[in-house]
C-alpha cells in the first residue's frame, strides 16, 4: 500500500511538473485530426472521439494534481482565496465543455459550438461567484 502511495505521489509530481506541455500537446492532439481533415487525410470519427476523450481526461488528471499540489505546498504566496471543492469542481467541468465546445464548432456546426462554449463560460462565472459570497 505504502508503494501505491509513493508511486500517485511520483505521478502526480510528474503531471505537475510538466504540466504545460501536457495543456500544449492535449490541445494539439485534438486538433490535429480537424487540420488532418483540411488537408485531406481523413480521420474516422471513432479515432477522434478516442483521442478528445483521452486527451481531456490527461488534462483533467493534470488539473486536479496541480490544484492538490498547490494546496498541500502552499506554494502560491499570491492567492488570496481557497475556492471551495464544489467551486473547483464546476471550473473544471466548465473547462471541459470548452474544450467539448471548440471540438463541436471545428467539427460538426459552429453555432452549437459556439453555444456550448458561451454556457461553459457562464457555468464558470456562477461558480466563480458563488465561491466568492
Amino acid at each position: 500500500m505504502t508503494q501505491t502511495i509513493q508511486n500517485s505521489g511520483a505521478v502526480q509530481s510528474l503531471l505537475v511538473r510538466y504540466r504545460l506541455a501536457i495543456y500544449i500537446l492535449g490541445l494539439f492532439a485534438i486538433s490535429a485530426p480537424i487540420v488532418l481533415d483540411r488537408f485531406g487525410i481523413s480521420v474516422s470519427s471513432e479515432i477522434r472521439t478516442v483521442i478528445v476523450l483521452a486527451s481531456l481526461f490527461v488534462m483533467v488528471l493534470t488539473y486536479v494534481a496541480e490544484r492538490q499540489s498547490f494546496e498541500r505546498a502552499d506554494e502560491e504566496p499570491t492567492r488570496k482565496q481557497n475556492y471551495s471543492r464544489q467551486a473547483r469542481t464546476a471550473i473544471a467541468f466548465a473547462l471541459i465543455g470548452v474544450a467539448i465546445g471548440g471540438y463541436v464548432w471545428f467539427t460538426i456546426d459552429p453555432v452549437t459550438g459556439l453555444l456550448f462554449v458561451l454556457g461553459a463560460l457562464l457555468f464558470v462565472r456562477i461558480a466563480y461567484a458563488g465561491s466568492i459570497r
